[in-house]
């Protein structure tokens, strides 16, 4: 007993006659023909019996129509899971990132994505910048997002943001009149800024020594959220990635365009030891896209 028997044998079953079964096997009706009559030559049994010439299915022919019809719901279904997984329509994606991307790109990235994707589901953690890079290495998560650069031989870096720092400021602020804001109008203002160990930090802290500017940090903290916060409730003046800036609509804060330039580039990151799949490539072009197209401009 052979698979093409089986079907020829399903095909006659669903279509009544040999000459629709072959139609739908796109073969011959001989061929379905001889496909049947070589079946019931291996099972020792007729299937078929003509009755004024129409062709009717003995009884045990309906018993083993119900068996086949179980056994080909389940590769129907083997098959369609498969077209699914092809299309990046079913599996689990894990994601870890930075809290900067977490502010309100990352989640209307995932929610973009997961859109007519209802069998997949996604795993979003938010970690300082560190643990992003050592889940990444370890093979805990399929793709991470963090500020570059990235020197790591267990994890791979697809750059997808280049970018310059903006500052933000109360609009009552005196220095909300300017256009563009420098790093000598800093001077002896409060600086609302990140932990000293974050990438930004420190490109804040070399700009301002740099220039012999001296400020009032007083207050830090590690979220774009609590740093827009203390912002547009008036604590004093901060300099972010436009990452922080997705979503933004506070009436209350004001951006400006800031210069020396600070240059700020992210990256997606993925693990070396497994290649990413298909669904995790599809999720890193989407983020570029969504960042391309959604990403307020510098300054804007």
């Amino acid at each position: 007993m052979t698979h093409r028997q089986i079907e020829a044998f399903r095909a006659v079953m669903l279509a009544g006659t040999m000459v629709g079964a072959a139609d739908q096997l796109h073969v011959s009706q001989p061929a379905v023909s001889r496909l049947v009559a070589d079946l019931e030559r291996d099972l020792g049994y007729a299937l078929f019996h003509r009755q004024r010439g129409r062709l009717v299915p003995s009884e045990e022919a309906g018993a083993l129509f119900r068996e086949v019809e179980r056994a080909f719901v389940g590769l129907e279904r083997i098959a369609a899971v498969a077209r699914a997984i092809g299309d990046c329509q079913v599996g689990h994606l894990r994601v870890v990132a930075m809290p900067i991307f977490g502010c309100g790109f990352l989640p209307h990235v995932v929610a973009t994505f997961c859109q007519g994707r209802s069998d997949i589901s996604v795993t979003l953690e938010l970690r300082p910048r560190v643990r992003v890079l050592e889940w990444i290495a370890a093979q805990q998560f399929d793709v991470g997002l963090a500020t570059l650069p990235v020197d790591d031989p267990a994890v791979a870096v697809r750059p997808f943001a280049e970018e310059h720092a903006v500052c933000i400021l109360p609009t009552t602020h005196a220095l909300a009149a300017l256009t563009v804001i420098e790093a000598g109008d800093l001077h002896g203002q409060t600086l609302i800024g990140f932990p000293r160990e974050t990438s930004i930090r420190s490109m804040v802290d070399a700009m301002l020594a740099a220039a012999r500017v001296t400020v009032h940090c007083l207050i830090e903290t590690r979220t774009a959220e609590a740093v827009r916060g203390l912002v547009a409730a008036g604590a004093g003046i901060a300099l972010v990635s436009r990452f922080a800036l997705f979503g933004l609509d506070d009436p209350r804060l004001a951006v400006r365009p800031f210069t020396p330039p600070l240059p700020i580039r992210s990256g997606l990151l993925l693990p070396t030891g497994r290649p990413p799949s298909r669904l995790t490539d599809r999720f890193a072009s989407h983020v570029a896209a969504h960042y391309a197209a959604q990403v307020p401009a510098t300054g804007a």
